[in-house]
């Protein structure tokens, strides 16, 4: 399943759930799935998260340029995306389980 598909599916799921809570944390994680979505940059960056093997992970202590630059046009800053990281990173992988690709 291509990555756009995926993050499709995340982020439709994320809304969902989003509109049945009153917290900002739900509202702040649909709009990192934006991005993410949105962004050829931040798609790609995810993508080679998701590549990674299963329990490991290898995170930027900063953005590189075009990463920092993609996420200040999307008001978006590192450590808000760091956060969401593994949460974002259970959802994809989620969705590609339900949907058996």
């Amino acid at each position: 399943m291509q990555l756009q598909t995926v993050l499709d599916l995340a982020l439709e799921l994320a809304r969902l759930l989003s509109r049945k809570t009153l917290t900002r944390v739900d509202d702040e994680l649909v709009e990192v799935l934006e991005a993410l979505r949105d962004d050829p940059l931040l798609r790609a960056w995810i993508g080679g998260k998701l590549l990674q093997p299963p329990g490991a992970l290898a995170v930027e202590t900063h953005p590189s340029a075009p990463i920092a630059a993609a996420l200040a046009g999307r008001r978006i800053d590192w450590s808000k995306l760091l956060a969401y990281l593994p949460r974002i990173l259970e959802i994809l992988q989620l969705v590609r389980a339900i949907t058996g690709k």
